[in-house]
């Protein structure tokens, strides 16, 4: 079982990213900022309360 990825550059770090097929991809909660950046954005705002 040979899956093909297709790559997506994440606006938030430059990184290339996997984002097909889905289950593989760092892009679940958003299009364009893979979930690695969003959790880090979520800690940096909890962490200025």
């Amino acid at each position: 079982m040979n899956e093909e990825v297709e790559l997506k550059v994440c606006k938030g770090c430059d990184a290339p990213l996997p984002y097909k097929p889905r289950v593989k991809s760092y892009f679940k909660k958003d299009e364009n900022i893979c979930d690695d950046c969003l959790r880090y954005e979520e800690g940096k705002s909890k962490a200025k309360r």
